[in-house]
């Protein structure tokens, strides 16, 4: 992918830091603001939410044959700009179908849930910046 950049990669990571997050709000009205432009698609705790173990299994119903696992991590870490402390995000998959006879067997959903994190930060983090130029957003 353009602009992507891919510095080490390091096996057995079990969570991450999210250096900053993706806007609440999508910007439509000042091109100029250099803001994350192409966050539409995640924003807030969906962009979370897509870092954590079996979330792209659930969320994706026709994934094409032979692609390659996306595993996620077991926990992401996040500063609340709010209130200055750290929280942990976990996800796990459930099956309602099992507990409320409503949904249709084999049902699954992603659940997401935060607490306070323990202990030191994660040992790696990710971030994102806009490399677009004013030029770039004249266009």
């Amino acid at each position: 992918m353009a602009g992507e950049f891919i510095r080490r990669t390091v096996e057995g990571v079990d969570g991450i830091y999210l250096l900053k997050l993706r806007p609440d709000s999508t910007n439509y009205d000042d091109q100029f603001r250099l803001d994350d432009p192409y966050g539409r698609d995640l924003a807030g705790n969906g962009y979370i939410q897509s870092f954590l173990r079996g979330s792209f299994q659930t969320e994706s119903k026709d994934m094409p044959e032979g692609a390659p696992p996306r595993l996620g991590y077991l926990y992401v870490d996040v500063q609340d700009a709010r209130d200055g402390r750290r929280y942990r995000y976990t996800g796990r998959v459930e099956e309602p179908w099992q507990t409320n006879k409503s949904y249709l067997r084999g049902h699954m959903r992603f659940v997401v849930a935060n607490s306070v994190a323990p202990g030191p930060p994660p040992r790696y983090g990710v971030t994102y910046d806009d490399i677009s130029t004013r030029e770039d957003r004249e266009h």
